[in-house]
């Protein structure tokens, strides 16, 4: 039970992390609609581009914690 609840924990981080890095990821893009106001299709790319960075930020930091344990794991024989 210790170990579903560390990862249920990991997942939950590893998602707040990647809201994070969707919204920075759509603010280095700096998108700006062609007329006053974005168009429906602007939007949905928008969105399109906040879920690209979510799950890129969800899997990067998910592997950043696998690198981690791998390298612990090695140095730390128990």
């Amino acid at each position: 039970m210790k170990v579903f609840a560390r990862e249920f924990v990991w997942v939950v981080v590893a998602i707040i992390f990647a809201v994070v890095i969707g919204f920075f990821f759509g603010y280095w893009l700096a998108l700006n609609p062609e007329a006053k106001e974005a168009t429906s299709l602007e939007k949905v790319l928008e969105m399109e581009l906040f879920f690209i960075g979510a799950i890129f930020g969800f899997i990067c930091t998910y592997m950043a914690r696998i690198f981690a344990w791998a390298i612990r794991k090695q140095l730390i024989e128990d």
